[in-house]
């Protein structure tokens, strides 16, 4: 690090200024440059500095330290550079320093320094010293680091440090300063934690003309750097500088720091050698320097100085030597790869470890495996594998797959030997929790409060009453508030595929039986029955089959067509912010079968291969439910920290985690404790030792985190009895077989003053079922539970009934806080009136930044539009007569309407259909498109047939998707076009509608071309299907309910994406088709509610009403509403919007709508007799 380079600076700076030969005192500034220190030896009693003059005024000097040591030999060279002595008047020097105070100012420190978007923060000595201890223990001397920021390529620090006052340098205080810059290099930046980074250089370092370091009072200083690797890597430069924190001025700059990257094996090499060499080789070091402890890997550093007590002396003992020509290495192979994998260093596993002690159970062991096979290029046999439970076992068992004799094989062991330390900074791992006949939890809860840290049952109260107010809030804020109504029911939809498919494959088709048709069970492993069972009440839920005593009946309810890849693929396309979930429900449920029949075992599926691993960490770590209540937790830990007094002797915050799992929880909780201002101990639990090793592997560097395996279902080891102040569990207890009994366990493990908090979800959600329902303990519950979840209220039974006193959870008026809680329970104390809830904040239609969201959406669709110029010879100069009129989504309930009315129409000659693309359909785009006609009751002579062309295409791509010469042809024949194709759903954001503002894109595109073609002679007709969605909300604003078809504001448009999304489109017609009115007929169409057909009665059977009646025949009831109706039947639209569209002389906006409204009350009585529903199920729509 840099503490030896800066003692050798200092050294050489003082034995020059104390030579008899130096006479002159005028000059106060002082600047060293191209320093380079070689820690190679350490300088003997014979070092001797040199001093040559560079300059004739004597102002310049080199300097270098060398030794010959006891044997004479040649000179060894330890460190050189160059002193320059300057005045403070001297103008040179100002304008120099004056440089580097216009390059960096103080405010950029400090901006960087508060950062809220830091990618890494250090905050407190005791913790910053900690941290930095496995790279070098510095004496407290050196202290004074007080907070560390690291963004991209700079960090910032406050130092609080005085000047010692002797000699120019001062080892401690410049070591603290440049310690801002080794944390970062050493600590933040990202880099093999097998190699440390030594200072061994400095280009130039110069302080203030105007700095009296030495004379000041001033203590705290704001550090600023800045840092660059080199292209290979190898080394890193960085300029520090130093800013008065309260004046704000630069006070020194030191450029160039060389940082060079060193094994940290080494280096520890190098330290013992010099530590064996100081027994005759003494360095001639100021007594008033403290030492400096380098920690290398091999050197095991205690996680905590024990105050006031001497080091013991270090003693080596003599290595056994190995043979002559080592044959295979496999121990310290083997011991390697068992190291990466478990989180420790090879020297801390045994000869005779279990390898379930190291964190390698049933499930690491598969990667343990395949790492193994990899490194020694071999196969392990795998029924050898099944019986390896320990290191000389597994040793036996990979000596035979290299068919190795034990002769063959050198043991290069590192392990530790018995007598040496254990435990590593930052990640000493403790006993697993073993069961234990321990006294009732209740015994004497003073003897536990009288030790440690107390917390006051008022205090948990009150953070957690101020963090239950933020539930609501965070709903918005994480984008979870409409949940339940936008994407749990498409992850319904694909749950029940899976299940329709899983039991297709299973000999039970519920597509091909008919309605009250007995349904053959399907097949399942004796421990699956549960699994099963539940499988069938989805089904029963979804009301496709009738469950009667075992027996299972088709109903008339159509299997729904869609298959489970079409439903993933738009819900990773529509919520990407939900991708895990809805990926590892598909991925599992696209195995029910083998789960069912057994063939298949859930953990292995899960957490046996790479891309379950992936993805079941996603859940945990990445589902915005669950990122809510993790940010609730670390608020709780926040606010209870900052209203608690901690003494010295009290000791540390305990919190203790189980069922940690991934990790997902532990990653956003250890930052925070990171920051806090009092002493914490977290210790991370799993039952599962891989688990464990993982977490270790990946959180070691933390001083004040622990590691152990724990049952929640076992009592707790008797070292963690009443022990903990809090308790964190995410989605963990329910996975138990007894709520009560798993309760008590915890509350053992409580101080009779601590909490438990746990997130748990309190609504089973399909998609959840689908994917832990496929291992066995999901359902292995044993008390009154019918399911693995609970709701708030039976956790709050369960609680009180094993003591626990206050219980709250999070709430808030948005419907999906029911979905998951955070629930808060005190070990002791009583229950208190439930903590208030957040008031209900006044609907905010957020103006403003739906304005800013769109109007940046209006500006990028409709960028750089213009009429293309084209060469006079390809400019059509006898168009055909009649007009041929291009339409999108035309299988579409009104898109098929409009064809066909188009088509009957004999000013029209072509009639261009333009649909998606359907995968699964085995017709061809025309026959698809006629299809559409048949299934809508629309008839068409031969005559008005021969007119329809038909294409399937994605849109969304240039030229509209369509082949070059397919495209080249409409751009001479398209003389209409009408955009009506849309996706119908209110529930979808704004930003999922991107791909129609691309496809509304090309096709202006293409009416720009076709305008070009045709010449300033011809105008070119544009329909935009609009919706009265984008006036919605003007009756509330304007006090009137009569809407005038004109542009509106963002204030008149319904708040949803689907509102704003048409919104957007208008207002890009007015920025691009409407700037060109003498080539353009450019409209909008608002459509109000679009009905059935007047001829068949045919209904879109995704609007509303569709829905409505298909629930009226499930339910048997019918809502009860105080309204009225206004509906226009869709070939009465259709032909409306061809007469807008043919008109010579359109508007450009109109609204379609029926004038003539009828009584609600009216209709509900034509509906009754239709569907029979009885008159007492007349319901209201909230019921």
């Amino acid at each position: 690090m840099w503490c030896l380079l800066g003692l050798r600076c200092d050294l050489c700076y003082n034995n020059y200024t104390t030579a008899s030969w130096t006479k002159q005192r005028t000059h106060t500034g002082v600047a060293i440059s191209n320093c380079v220190d070689r820690p190679s030896e350490t300088i003997g009693e014979d070092g001797f500095p040199e001093f040559p003059a560079l300059n004739a005024n004597r102002t310049v000097w080199s300097w270098k330290w060398t030794s010959t040591g006891l044997s004479g030999a040649a000179p060894t060279l330890h460190v050189t550079g160059e002193l320059h002595f300057r005045s403070s008047n001297d103008l040179q020097y100002q304008a120099e320093f004056s440089r580097y105070d216009r390059l960096v100012t103080n405010s950029r420190c400090v901006q960087v320094l508060y950062s809220k978007d830091a990618d890494e923060v250090l905050q407190g000595q005791r913790s910053i010293y900690r941290i930095f201890a496995p790279i070098v223990d510095y004496s407290p001397l050196y202290f004074g680091v007080q907070r560390v920021v690291g963004q991209d390529s700079v960090s910032a620090g406050l130092v609080v440090k005085k000047h010692g006052g002797e000699g120019w340098l001062d080892a401690f205080y410049a070591d603290a300063l440049c310690q801002i810059a080794g944390l970062w290099v050493n600590c933040m930046m990202d880099d093999d934690e097998k190699d440390m980074w030594i200072a061994n250089g400095v280009e130039h370092w110069l302080r203030a003309p105007t700095a009296n370091i030495k004379a000041s009072s001033k203590e705290k200083w704001h550090v600023f750097c800045q840092h660059s690797r080199s292209a290979d890597g190898n080394s890193v430069l960085s300029d520090i500088f130093i800013f008065d924190a309260t004046s704000g001025a630069l006070t020194e700059v030191i450029m160039g720091v060389k940082y060079a990257k060193v094994a940290r094996t080494s280096m520890g090499k190098l330290f013992s050698r010099l530590t064996a060499q100081s027994g005759t080789v003494k360095a001639p070091v100021s007594q008033s320097v403290a030492p400096v402890l380098m920690a290398s890997a091999e050197t095991p550093v205690p996680s905590q100085p024990t105050p006031q007590t001497a080091a013991a002396p270090v003693t080596q003992k003599a290595a056994k030597p190995a043979p002559e020509t080592p044959s295979i290495n496999v121990v310290g192979k083997l011991k390697a790869v068992l190291a990466d994998i478990s989180g420790l260093e090879p020297e801390e596993i045994k000869d005779d470890v279990e390898l379930g002690d190291i964190g390698i159970d049933s499930l690491m062991g598969i990667e343990m495996a395949r790492e193994i096979e990899k490194e020694f290029e071999c196969t392990l046999p795998q029924d050898e594998l099944m019986h390896v439970t320990n290191f000389p076992s597994l040793l036996s068992c990979v000596q035979g797959a290299l068919g190795a004799s034990t002769d063959d094989v050198v043991v290069h062991s590192s392990s530790a030997s018995e007598d040496e330390a254990e435990d590593v900074a930052g990640g000493a791992t403790t006993p697993a929790s073993v069961s234990t006949n321990a006294t009732s939890v209740d015994l004497d809860f003073n003897e536990a409060l009288s030790k440690g840290l107390e917390l006051p049952q008022s205090a948990i109260l009150k953070a957690f009453g101020e963090t239950k107010l933020t539930t609501d809030r965070l709903m918005e804020e994480y984008g979870n508030r409409g949940y339940l109504s936008t994407i749990a029911p498409l992850q319904d939809q694909l749950c029940v595929a899976l299940i329709i498919e899983g039991f297709k494959e299973l000999g039970c088709d519920l597509a091909a039986t008919k309605p009250r048709e007995k349904l053959p069970s399907i097949p399942y492993a004796d421990d699956q029955k549960r699994f099963a069972q539940y499988l069938y009440t989805v089904l029963e839920t979804a009301h496709i089959v009738e469950l009667d005593s075992g027996n299972m009946t088709r109903t008339h309810i159509a299997v729904p067509k869609r298959q489970s890849a079409d439903i993933l693929k738009e819900l990773l396309s529509s919520f990407p912010e939900h991708a895990c979930c809805n990926e590892l429900a598909h991925y599992t449920g696209s195995h029910l079968v083998g789960i069912l029949t057994g063939h298949e075992d859930g953990i292995k599926l899960i957490f046996g291969t790479d891309r379950g691993r992936e993805l079941v960490a996603g859940v945990y770590a990445d589902n915005p439910m669950n990122k809510i209540y993790y940010a609730q937790m670390g608020d709780f830990i926040r606010r209870l920290a900052a209203s608690t007094s901690q003494r010295p002797s009290q000791g540390p915050l305990k919190i203790l985690e189980m069922g940690a799992g991934t990790g997902a929880t532990t990653k956003v909780i250890l930052p925070l404790l990171a920051e806090l201002e009092i002493e914490v101990e977290f210790t991370f639990t799993d039952l599962a030792a891989s688990f464990v090793a993982a977490a270790r592997k990946q959180f070691k560097h933390l001083p004040f985190i622990k590691f152990r395996t724990h049952d929640i279902e076992k009592v707790p080891a008797d070292d963690l009895l009443h022990s903990q102040h809090i308790v964190l569990a995410s989605n963990a207890v329910h996975a138990t077989r007894s709520l009560p009994i798993a309760a008590t366990n915890i509350r053992k493990m409580l101080r009779p003053d601590g909490v438990l908090l746990m997130v748990e979800m309190t609504e089973p959600m399909y998609w959840c079922d689908i994917i832990f329902g496929v291992f066995e303990g999901w359902w292995l519950f044993e008390d009154d539970r019918q399911h693995a979840l609970s709701s708030a209220e039976d956790w709050e039974k369960v609680l009180h009934g094993v003591s626990y006193g206050h219980v709250d959870w999070s709430d808030g008026h948005i419907v999906e806080t029911k979905c998951q809680r955070l629930i808060m329970a005190t070990a002791g104390g009583k229950q208190h009136p439930r903590l208030p809830i957040a008031p209900k904040q006044q609907e905010d239609f957020r103006h403003e930044e739906r304005e800013a969201a769109t109007s940046k959406l209006i500006a990028k669709t409709a960028l750089d539009f213009t009429i293309p110029t084209i060469p006079e010879t390809d400019i059509i100069k006898t168009p055909s007569t009649g007009h041929c009129i291009l339409i999108t989504g035309a299988t579409g309930s009104l898109g098929s309407h409009m064809a066909a009315h188009y088509a009957s129409l004999p000013t029209v000659t072509s009639v261009i259909c333009l649909n998606r693309r359907s995968h699964n359909s085995p017709y061809t785009p025309l026959e698809r498109q006629l299809n559409a006609f048949t299934q809508k009751s629309i008839t068409l002579p031969a005559s008005s047939l021969s007119k329809i062309t038909a294409y399937e295409t994605d849109s969304t791509k240039p030229l509209l998707g369509l082949p070059e010469e397919t495209y080249a042809t409409l751009s001479t024949t398209v003389t209409h076009i009408v955009h009506n194709a849309w996706p119908m759903n209110g529930k979808l954001p704004l930003q999922a509608f991107t791909p129609q503002f691309k496809v509304l894109r090309h096709l202006f595109d293409l009416a720009a071309l076709v305008a070009a073609k045709r010449g300033p002679g011809f105008k070119f007709s544009f329909q935009f299907i609009s919706s009265i969605a984008t006036v919605g909300h003007y009756p509330f604003h304007a006090r009137t309910p009569h809407i005038p078809e004109e542009t509106m504001g963002i204030k008149s448009v319904l708040p949803n994406g689907y509102g704003d999304a048409k919104f957007v489109c208008e207002r890009v017609l007015d920025e691009t088709l409407h700037r060109y009115p003498d080539r353009f007929r450019a409209m909008v169409v608002r459509l109000g509610q679009v009905a059935g057909s007047s001829g068949s009665g045919y209904w879109n059977e995704n609007e509303h009403f569709a829905f409505l009646v298909k629930s009226a025949q499930t339910l048997k009831a019918l809502p009860r509403l105080e309204s009225v109706v206004s509906w226009t039947c869709v070939d009465d639209v259709a032909g409306a919007s061809a007469d807008l569209l043919l008109d010579k002389f359109p508007e450009k906006i109109y609204h379609i709508d029926n004038p003539v409204r009828q009584d609600w009350a009216g209709m509900l009585k034509l509906l009754v007799g239709e569907l029979g529903t009885p008159e007492n199920k007349i319901v209201s729509f909230e019921e």
